[in-house]
């Protein structure tokens, strides 16, 4: 997202973080000795019938339309249900690091 000029500022569509946060497949990572949240991975589940494409009305910024366009042109070139045998997705929305956190392998674990 950085790279299109999104920022913590920007507004993110709420519907599609609460949906990632109940989802139970989110992770978030804390540093061991405080607790303090310093990483998440915000996912969620898609299946065959769910919509998982952005709103552009619902951008607020022109970062965030540039990124909606981006993602909405790869979902509709792939066909993540094509094999028979696929029936649901994991679809990570995005993932975050502390800054001072950041290139200590954080996001990476998240991942795995």
């Amino acid at each position: 997202y950085m790279s299109v000029g999104v920022t913590s500022a920007t507004r993110r569509d709420e519907e599609d973080i609460k949906q990632c946060l109940e989802s139970g497949v989110s992770v978030g990572s804390r540093e061991q000795t405080t607790g303090r949240l310093v990483g998440v991975a915000l996912s969620c589940i898609i299946t065959s019938n769910s919509s998982w494409y952005t709103d552009e009305a619902k951008c607020s910024t022109q970062a965030e339309v540039t990124m909606a366009r981006i993602l909405n042109t790869t979902k509709s070139s792939v066909d993540l249900f094509e094999d028979p045998t696929v029936k649901r997705v994991l679809y990570m929305d995005m993932s975050c690091v502390h800054p001072d956190y950041g290139r200590q392998g954080v996001c990476k674990k998240l991942v795995q």
